[in-house]
């Protein structure tokens, strides 16, 4: 059967009329039986093709099989002019762009191809689409078999001499009607991007692939090509819609365009290839002593900002400009009342005001006591000025005391109104909380706790009477009798109220339950749970090691049925799947990421004498720290990515692949370097050591965040993060050597891996690398209720997400393609992606051998097995695969069988 994509899957896909039916655009929207719509007020429509993508289902003597696509084999194993390509259009020509029926709409012409390399047999003009541009024009297709689009784009410039950046921007395939919506930008949610980056967060001013031509790649659904032989396609530029409002970005250039039945373009042998630029060099080495001193000074000087924009000015309360129930409060930028005519606050109101504050993000203002504690508490140099002082201590107390009464009925802190404001939900009046964002905040409240609590004693705090609810009718309470009410309220509200389904809110729940019941151990140990409840109720499942049971799901989602099956968040190979786990959820190149909070959470329990917790986390990361080096790969990068001129300074960096993330597409790649210190240090994994040794030799001066506060609740995070570095900076600088290489390191071995529960795989054969999503996305329609929650099974949506770095041609490829099992099958199954001379057979059945039926193009070709390091000389028609096996076949026998040449 075919694949029916989910309309947000084809939010952004292609303007589409009938040209060998007679039918206008408007006749194909009403007669198209899978059509919705719906209009937005202005006579837009934001309706959302529905379309059906993929291979035919054919029986066999072993039951149904799937038949795949050769995967573009057969065009890669010929050297015909025309390859496997059905059309192709060339926007430098004139004649071509004629003989296709193009219509430009604010678009303009290119009066000279981009500088820097370009290979002369492309030099001509070239369509550079501006804000709100389109290109519409008319392409053969298949009438019957699956066709996707490629579009070719120059991937950057050169880096020394060329003059305009060719920066990844928004080109986007436009939907029936050529219109945008808000949900076209998403990048970290919808897959409408045909060429995308977070402008934001890339630093991709050298261009996403400098010397390079880049291949974007998209299917088109069968019921807009079935009958047909041409039909016209729509690019545009796009809203990109981040965490605020709508922004603008014109496109790169535009070269080409083909269709293709295959999901892997076989280019002409004709068409010119750029070149593989040279090694950006490593910034200068700074010593180890000028490093700390750097990073002890920054971190030092936020910290400092911290307590000065504390809430702490009496004053302000006497002259009734400030409630006294806020003074102590943390903030980030300077706290201050709006004020009324008379000069003086309204209390209701300013108290609404602070928590709106803290509401930007994930609690930040109270996940920042964690710094102050640690201000307090650490020996380390960039607390010099902190360490032990008695104003210090005063200071996060009052803190934690302005948290006493700021607490909700049920124990949470944070309810937001949806418009971005927040609600008082504390005294005298107090009111249920409820938002899922809450753990890091809980977190950070209760670390402080336990890092000043021998200085608290020693001065006798905990036993001084507070008022505990911003009334003065009622009696004050001891800190020790408030704090122990605050931290059970939190245990209760993280384990029954907190997140769903994202991997990333479960982790920072666990640990707030898990600091939240160590504050109660410290203050009455009659009231903590003991270890062995913690450890099955809250680490083991949130560390992928058990599921949750119906009792734990019922309690923290009473309105969701549990998720059937074996659903957790994070993977037995590691890696933690955003964002709904292993359901509907994958890896993601920055939420995934979260190594270096569960090394925190190590360090925890193992100075704690935790035992068993510790244990079960120091299994995870012994198993996540390797896991996610085969994502990570030497690159270029810049300090400041700008879009109209080459930078100047390019220095080589370790990136994520982004690409083929679950959440956020950071095109091609993300800088990032989670640091591990207990998983370095304590654990001693040869890997990780291995990558911070290259993250410390690339990094130059170590600046992980700005110093100066800002009105963002990463700012926070960003400063959190930095601690075990600051912390462990000179420990981590000594470390010998490690004899280990990272997966993708030059001298390192071709090999394959694969993340089966998460459905992620990774390979590497000579200079060629391949990552890859199988079934990308899928289940994660936001106009439609997650499966689970509606009790229905998780399906797949038969999306496949490609990268892949032909280094040897210099020929990148980003790629989204339709692949096995279709739309609407069981997600518990052999999944298979042909990709050219690429061929992965996956089994996601955890405990039942399942038959790989090799697609016919392939059968018969050698091939090397990656992950078991094999040669295979003939491939079979069926691979009987183990549970949980994964294979992963470069065919050897092609054109392009020798990416070492």
């Amino acid at each position: 059967m075919g694949l029916r994509v989910p309309r947000i899957w084809l939010c952004g896909l292609l303007c589409l009329t009938g040209c060998d039916s007679g039918l206008a655009r408007e006749d194909i929207l009403l007669h198209n039986p899978h059509t919705t719509g719906s209009s937005n007020g202005n006579g837009r429509h934001t309706a959302i093709l529905s379309g059906r993508v993929g291979g035919a289902v054919r029986s066999s003597g072993a039951g149904t099989r799937v038949h795949v696509a050769d995967g573009g084999l057969r065009g890669i194993a010929s050297r015909s002019a025309a390859e496997n390509a059905l059309d192709t259009i060339v926007f430098a020509s004139p004649t071509s762009v004629s003989s296709h029926d193009a219509v430009l709409t604010n678009c303009t012409v290119a009066a000279a191809p981009p500088a820097g390399g370009v290979p002369k047999s492309d030099i001509g003009l070239a369509f550079d689409l501006v804000s709100g541009g389109s290109i519409t024009f008319v392409m053969a297709v298949d009438p019957a078999a699956q066709t996707h689009i490629t579009v070719k784009f120059w991937g950057g410039v050169d880096v020394v001499n060329g003059s305009r950046v060719e920066t990844q921007q928004n080109t986007w395939l436009l939907d029936p009607a050529k219109n945008f919506t808000t949900q076209h930008g998403w990048s970290h949610e919808w897959p409408c991007e045909l060429d995308q980056a977070d402008p934001l967060r890339s630093s991709a001013a050298i261009g996403a692939f400098p010397q390079r031509w880049q291949y974007a790649t998209y299917p088109l659904p069968l019921e807009w090509t079935a009958g047909r032989t041409t039909i016209r396609l729509g690019l545009g530029t796009g809203v990109f819609q981040w965490y605020g409002g709508p922004q603008y970005f014109p496109s790169r250039q535009l070269f080409r365009a083909y269709t293709h039945t295959a999901p892997y373009l076989a280019i002409p042998v004709a068409e010119t290839q750029g070149v593989a630029p040279a090694d950006a060099p490593p910034r200068p080495p700074v010593p180890a002593a000028e490093q700390l001193d750097q990073l002890s000074e920054t971190l030092g000087g936020a910290v400092q900002q911290l307590f000065d924009a504390q809430v702490w000015n009496w004053t302000d309360v006497e002259a009734g400009r400030m409630p006294a129930c806020l003074f102590g409060a943390p903030s980030t930028y300077g706290f201050k009342c709006a004020l009324l005519p008379n000069g003086r606050a309204n209390m209701s109101g300013c108290k609404q005001q602070w928590q709106s504050g803290n509401d930007a993000g994930n609690l930040p203002w109270s996940s920042s006591l964690a710094a102050l504690g640690a201000a307090y508490s650490s020996q380390a140099k960039w607390a010099t000025n902190f360490s032990g002082q008695g104003w210090v201590l005063n200071r996060v107390v009052g803190a934690m005391d302005v948290h006493v009464r700021a607490q909700g009925s049920n124990g949470g802190f944070r309810y937001d109104h949806g418009d971005g404001t927040g609600l008082w939900v504390g005294g005298p009046h107090r009111i249920p909380a409820g938002n899922p964002l809450e753990g890091w905040g809980h977190t950070g409240l209760a670390r402080a706790f336990t890092l000043v609590f021998d200085g608290m004693s020693a001065a006798g705090l905990l036993e001084i009477a507070i008022d505990d609810d911003d009334n003065t009718a009622t009696p004050n309470v001891t800190r020790r009798d408030s704090y122990l009410a605050m931290f059970n309220a939190s245990r209760t509200y993280l384990t029954v109220t907190g997140s769903t389904y994202c991997p990333n809110q479960q982790l920072g729940d666990a640990k707030g339950v898990w600091a939240a019941n160590r504050a109660i151990e410290l203050l009455a140990p009659e009231h903590s749970w003991p270890e062995d409840r913690i450890l099955n109720e809250v680490v083991l499942p949130t560390l992928g090691l058990t599921n949750f049971s119906d009792a734990m799901w019922n309690a923290k989602n009473a309105k969701y049925p549990k998720p059937p099956g074996n659903w957790v968040t994070i993977s037995p190979a590691g890696i933690s799947l955003e964002a709904i786990g292993s359901l509907a959820g994958g890896y993601s190149a920055g939420y995934s990421d979260t190594l270096g909070g569960i090394d925190e959470w190590a360090a925890w329990t193992f100075t704690s004498n935790h035992s068993d917790a510790y244990m079960a986390i120091a299994s995870v990361l012994r198993r996540m720290a390797p896991g996610f080096a085969h994502y990570r790969y030497e690159a270029d990068c810049v300090d400041d990515a700008v879009a109209s001129a080459p930078p100047t300074s390019p220095y080589r960096c370790l990136k994520n692949t982004a690409f083929i993330t679950w959440r956020n597409n950071v095109n091609s790649g993300e800088q990032r370097t989670p640091i591990a210190s207990h998983t370095a240090l304590v654990l001693g994994d040869q890997i990780y050591r291995r990558e911070l040794e290259l993250y410390f030799k690339f990094a130059g001066p170590i600046a992980v965040f700005s110093a100066a506060a800002a009105k963002d609740p990463h700012w926070i995070s960003e400063l959190l993060n930095t601690l075990p570095l600051a912390e462990n900076l000179e420990a981590l600088l000594a470390l010998p050597p490690s004899p280990a290489l990272l997966p993708h390191e030059a001298g390192a071995p071709d090999f394959g891996w694969a993340d089966n529960v998460g459905r992620s795989v990774v390979a590497r054969y000579g200079r060629d690398r391949l990552f890859a999503t199988l079934q990308w996305r899928h289940d994660t329609n936001h106009s439609e209720a997650f499966a689970p929650t509606v009790g229905k099974p998780v399906t797949a949506n038969g999306a496949c997400r490609v990268e892949l770095l032909e280094e040897n041609r210099s020929v990148n490829r980003l790629a989204t393609v339709a692949c096995t099992p279709g739309y609407g099958e069981a997600l518990v199954a052999v999944h298979t992606l042909a990709f050219g001379a690429w061929l992965v057979g996956m089994n996601c059945n955890l405990y039942s051998p399942l038959p790989f039926a090799v697609p016919p193009a392939y059968v018969g070709q050698p091939a090397r097995e990656l992950v078991a390091g094999t040669t295979v000389a003939s491939l079979p028609d069926v691979w009987h695969l183990a549970p949980n096996q994964t294979v992963i076949l470069r065919m050897t026998a092609t054109r392009e069988s020798n990416p070492r040449g």
